[in-house]
């Protein structure tokens, strides 16, 4: 039986519906305060549902989700806030451009769950954010409708995000406002926008240094509305001649491909749960639709699944095996889609050089242990970190030699670390069929087997040393 390495990226086709994992479901839960156009962003286990609009006043609220307890919390920005965009880098989360044009950056430090406040060289709105290596990018953005030029870069190697020596500047090669900011493998995408009353279709490439690679736009000269990134893609639901379809773009390649026409949507979000790119959004006029459009990387097809209740103008962000979607105009909870398998322990894992831990979610369909498979998904890495995963079928806690984590397994331990299945941070993911385990004696998974997953990954925090994920159990029926 073949045991696949890391999930490769098919051509995009339509498919006519979502297969998820049988056991995959929907939940919902009210926010702490009821809004919209609320601000997303996800850092190690906890999502960020930040300000917004309640009835009729812009909220200071902040709800927080954290995965590795499956608890909720609250807390407070340093100012109301609409319409932000969100993004993290180690301890560190940020959100900016807010509608009113303000430069102010809010920063929360997960370590002293503890808010500040920086300014940007520039006050503006719409503000595309993407976090690649140590930086965060604050991309274009406007003023009254206008584009702009600037960019801002948070570097947090070099210091806290109040250190003025942790920022420097640079230009887009095209000004635009209410762009896309994406990463993709290791690089951020900035991707469609408006400037005034026309629109920017160009797409730039940076690199982890947030550097410009290259500028480039779709042959059929659709302007990205929204994207996100799965292995060497990036995937977009883009708008030209009346109508919404998806493509996608190979940033290596320059590689296209066009997925299904859907019904002219706006207010879109986009986000990648493990193996997925998930898109959301309303009708042009802001009617509310259930959908969920969703592309599975591993099958190349295309489909849609409902959402519990149909809403307008959702902010989606993803986390583990879970997508949270929230700040609808129509609706008051926070819709929930868990795709996972298996609890997790040792949460959450000693930090890193990144400032935060890095963590190991399992999916699949557990319910299936003959015939079935997991894909074991890993993030929070240090970026470009050599790692491989760990399984047994015993816990432990142990605090191995010239290392800085914590090893939760015990008793005979396989290691994931065959050609094709070491990982590379900052994320990663290894699937393996469960006719055959990756590094071990035993031929096949069983039902009624219990399996501990965990990683472990190099790191440099200051001196060289390694480090290791939280882990997860699994039960196979």
């Amino acid at each position: 039986m073949q045991i696949p390495g890391s999930i490769g990226i098919a051509p995009l086709v339509l498919a006519v519906s979502l297969c998820p994992s049988a056991h995959a479901q929907w939940t919902t839960r009210p926010l702490s305060v009821p809004r919209s156009l609320v601000g997303m962003a996800t850092a190690g286990s906890k999502v960020f549902i930040a300000g917004g609009v309640a009835g009729g006043q812009v909220s200071d609220a902040v709800d927080i989700y954290d995965d590795a307890t499956g608890t909720w919390s609250t807390s407070t920005l340093p100012s109301p806030a609409f319409q932000l965009s969100g993004a993290s880098v180690g301890p560190y989360v940020l959100f900016a451009g807010a509608s009113y044009g303000t430069s102010a950056v809010y920063v929360y430090d997960t370590r002293t769950d503890q808010w500040s406040t920086v300014d940007l060289a520039q006050g503006r709105d719409q503000i595309a954010m993407v976090a690649v290596g140590s930086k965060v990018i604050f991309a274009g953005g406007g003023i009254f409708g206008v584009g702009l030029h600037n960019i801002d870069i948070y570097d947090a190697r070099l210091g806290v995000p109040g250190d003025p020596t942790a920022w420097s500047t640079s230009s887009l090669l095209h000004q635009r406002s209410d762009a896309a900011g994406f990463s993709v493998d290791g690089h951020a995408v900035v991707a469609g926008g408006d400037n005034a009353l026309s629109t920017e279709p160009w797409i730039e490439v940076f690199d982890a240094d947030a550097r410009s690679l290259y500028e480039t736009r779709l042959s059929s000269g659709f302007l990205p509305r929204a994207g996100t990134g799965l292995g060497s893609l990036a995937i977009m639901a883009t708008y030209g001649g009346g109508i919404t379809r998806f493509e996608s773009l190979d940033i290596y390649t320059g590689a296209e491909a066009v997925g299904p026409t859907i019904p002219v949507v706006h207010g879109l979000a986009a986000a990648t749960l493990g193996d997925r790119a998930l898109f959301v959004g309303s009708t042009y006029q802001l009617n509310a639709i259930d959908a969920v459009h969703v592309y599975n990387g591993v099958t190349g097809q295309w489909s849609s699944s409902d959402l519990p209740a149909a809403d307008r103008a959702l902010s989606v962000a993803a986390v583990g095996s879970k997508a949270i979607f929230a700040g609808g105009i129509d609706g008051e909870n926070v819709l929930i889609y868990d795709d996972g398998m298996g609890q997790s322990y040792c949460s959450p894992g000693v930090p890193n050089s990144t400032g935060g831990a890095a963590r190991i979610t399992a999916q699949g369909a557990p319910a299936t242990a003959i015939g079935g498979s997991t894909r074991l998904n890993v993030s929070g890495l240090p970026q470009g970190s050599f790692g491989f995963v760990l399984a047994s079928q015993s816990r432990g806690l142990s605090m191995p030699a010239l290392s800085q984590g914590r090893l939760c397994l015990s008793g005979t331990i396989a290691r994931f670390s065959a050609p094709g299945l070491i990982l590379s941070g900052p994320t990663g993911s290894v699937s393996f069929d469960h006719a055959s385990i990756p590094g071990s004696a035993q031929a096949a998974v069983l039902p009624g087997d219990v399996w501990n997953y965990q990683c472990w990954y190099r790191d440099t925090n200051p001196a060289v040393t390694s480090n290791f994920t939280d882990a997860v159990a699994v039960l196979y029926q």
